[in-house]
């Protein structure tokens, strides 16, 4: 019995040899594998080749799509083609002219009927962020690439539509913005300030604060800082400088504070803020001037002084903007 094993085990051990080395079983084996395999799709390649397309190797139909309109790209901002761009002086359409505003950084669109448009020169070409128009025009011989600045979405825009006597925003600035929210705002003064400036966003939400390091990601002059407004001692280390301007938009009954808090961290003495006040139920049949009363009073008991003070009606109801500076620490009482 043990001799009629062993001449078994030997039998079994030559077929498995046997069939290793069968290139009948091994062709088999390639075909199960080949089986096995994910199936490719190679109809692109034999349809370019039997059509004789002199576009493509590859997906030639993406990059012939690309010009078409905005691309799906990663973040919030999406890339205008060039049907998107209304070219200055092309058609009735679009603006006749592309002029300066007073304030440094900020143009206006003049169309034939003398309806004006506030604009800024994007300084990322073909970026949009937040589905505003672009227009092109020339500029001593070279192509300009300016965006639309809605007054109704941007509180910003709608003070300066108001008639402020000055931005305090100009080339190379270094500006706090205090409620950056998605970053709409803040894109457009790191239009104006320029690659040379620099913009601090701070927003709390977590979730705005997704788009607006998808926008820093962009427009590389924006630094987003995630944190809390009141606590403004948790983003020193981001915030290294002192700052020229501060822009503040956060709602709440705290925000005169807030703005106290941090620029006593970061505003440099003779710097200027801008504020974003807005009038409760209580306070909305009053007038701007008796209805921010208490707010001024508290900005000038910590020596910052008021400038300015203008409505931002039409475009946001019940919102006023208070521009002012901050006085050095041996200024005396402001009345």
């Amino acid at each position: 019995m043990t001799g009629k094993s062993a001449a078994a085990k030997r039998a079994k051990g030559g077929k498995a040899r046997n069939a290793r080395k069968d290139p009948v079983l091994a062709a088999d084996k390639a075909t199960t594998a080949a089986k096995c395999k994910p199936k490719t799709n190679a109809n692109a390649t034999s349809k370019g080749k039997s059509n004789n397309n002199p576009k493509g190797k590859g997906n030639a139909k993406g990059k012939g799509n690309a010009s078409n309109g905005a691309s799906a790209g990663s973040g919030g901002a999406k890339t205008a083609g060039k049907k998107n761009i209304v070219e200055v002086g092309n058609n009735a359409q679009a603006p006749i002219a592309i002029e300066s505003h007073y304030h440094p950084g900020v143009y206006m669109a003049r169309y034939k009927n003398d309806a004006l448009q506030l604009v800024t020169r994007n300084s990322v070409p073909g970026e949009v962020d937040f589905g505003e128009q672009l227009f092109s025009a020339s500029v001593r011989g070279k192509t300009v690439q300016y965006r639309g600045w809605s007054p109704f979405q941007s509180k910003l825009a709608a003070t300066v539509m108001g008639g402020m006597g000055n931005l305090y925003m100009p080339v190379g600035s270094k500006v706090l913005c205090l409620g950056a929210g998605h970053g709409q705002d803040a894109s457009h003064i790191a239009d104006i300030v320029g690659e040379s400036g620099l913009v601090y966003a701070v927003e709390s939400n977590a979730w705005a604060g997704r788009e607006l390091t998808s926008l820093a990601s962009k427009r590389r002059n924006i630094i987003p800082i995630i944190d809390d407004a009141s606590l403004p001692y948790k983003y020193r280390m981001l915030v290294m400088e002192r700052i020229d301007t501060i822009y503040s938009n956060i709602p709440g009954v705290n925000q005169v504070r807030m703005l106290m808090l941090n620029a006593h961290h970061y505003l440099k003495a003779g710097g200027h803020f801008l504020m974003v006040l807005k009038k409760d139920s209580t306070h909305r049949s009053e007038s701007d001037e008796v209805a921010y009363a208490s707010e001024l009073d508290k900005l000038k008991a910590e020596r910052f002084k008021p400038l300015e003070q203008i409505s931002l009606e039409p475009f946001k109801h019940g919102h006023s903007m208070i521009v002012g500076t901050r006085m050095p620490a041996d200024y005396g009482a402001i009345k």
